[in-house]
């Protein structure tokens, strides 16, 4: 028969807990523990699932999104929120460029659309927090990465079947969400609850930010245009176009042949 176990939690909490009790229930039950919504969890340093279960005496370390591992997995579920949201709402044939991210905000544009507006706006934040509201599971799916490359080239999705390309491993980590999949270089909160606040801000036709909270103070502040920075950005996607290459770091390459 397996005895309880002892844990220590963010190393101040001190707690015996059932064996296999999973850091899933621990995060519901020690919500309090960060200043912010719990993001995720480590053991020894690594991010760990919530459907992992304690085995033996462990030290927990659940974090949010003030740190940098919290920040970017609630920025990749955010991100992949918007996917779902405008494929299931607008067209499942749109793509989606993010183009920078600089201060609170994602610059993003909506590709494969004609007018996306600041109503449509309005509708895909109403269906994103639907979808956040809704705890639906972020689930991970081990497969090889040759069948991720296939997958993404069949549905003409040139970019991320190369990323998927280039990476050494054998095996990759794909997340499902609804029926929609993708490929995120950072892992990804358990749900769409663990989800912070964030803000939809249309910019232009087929433009908008995600705004996010600012760190440590957990607001929502106005978006800042970076208008300049933009069309940088704007500019160097033409002159990727008129060499037809997929990143401005391959245009040295191609100019030297």
């Amino acid at each position: 028969m397996n005895k309880d176990i002892n844990v220590v939690i963010n190393l101040n909490r001190n707690l015996t807990v059932p064996f296999k009790t999973t850091i899933g229930q621990l995060a519901l039950q020690n919500y309090d523990v960060c200043a912010d919504k719990i993001v995720g969890a480590k053991i020894n340093n690594q991010i760990v699932d919530f459907d992992y279960e304690l085995k033996k005496d462990d030290q927990i370390e659940f974090f949010d999104i003030n740190t940098l591992d919290g920040y970017k997995m609630n920025q990749a579920g955010l991100k992949f929120v918007l996917e779902c949201a405008i494929k299931d709402n607008f067209s499942q044939n749109i793509e989606i460029s993010y183009d920078h991210s600089i201060g609170n905000g994602i610059h993003t544009t909506i590709l494969n659309y004609d007018n996306f507006t600041k109503e449509d706006t309005i509708k895909l934040k109403k269906y994103m927090d639907e979808l956040i509201a809704s705890d639906e599971k972020f689930t991970k799916l081990n497969i090889h990465a040759k069948e991720a490359t296939i997958f993404y080239q069949k549905l003409n999705v040139m970019e991320k079947a190369l990323n998927i390309h280039n990476i050494s491993n054998n095996i990759i980590v794909l997340y499902k969400l609804k029926n929609h999949y993708n490929y995120f270089y950072q892992e990804l909160p358990y749900s769409t609850s663990y989800l912070n606040d964030f803000e939809l801000v249309f910019i232009d036709k087929n433009e908008i930010a995600i705004v996010l909270p600012t760190n440590h103070t957990f607001n929502l502040v106005e978006y800042k245009k970076y208008d300049k920075i933009t069309q940088c950005f704007k500019n160097d996607m033409k002159l990727l176009d008129s060499y037809k290459l997929p990143y401005i770091c391959n245009i040295n390459k191609a100019v030297s042949k």
